[in-house]
């Protein structure tokens, strides 16, 4: 895809679809691992283990709690007609560019 072409919107959902899915795969991975660490030291515990037992993470607390970005607050905040008149803006210069 050639990002010069895209509107800083859609520049920004596309690098924030492209770094989520990144954190998923180290997130993956880490779930992963801890698993296996569960699963190799229960034979020595004396308590059922269970994988948060062996090893806590940051998003392990995020999970229990709604998160919401600092974008995603702000376009709350945007009234209805601030969203159409910023993807007017944004169609209007697609066209000047001859991109639409």
């Amino acid at each position: 895809m050639d990002f010069d072409l895209c509107t800083p919107h859609e520049f920004e959902e596309i690098f924030r679809n492209w770094h989520e899915e990144r954190e998923r795969v180290i997130r993956d991975s880490w779930e992963q691992t801890r698993m296996m660490a569960a699963l190799l030291l229960q034979p020595w515990s004396s308590k059922k283990l269970s994988p948060e037992d062996v090893m806590t993470f940051d998003w392990d607390e995020a999970a229990a709690t709604p998160q919401h970005s600092q974008q995603d607050a702000v376009t709350a905040m945007k009234t209805d007609e601030e969203k159409e008149a910023e993807r007017q803006y944004w169609d209007k210069v697609k066209r000047e560019r001859g991109l639409s």
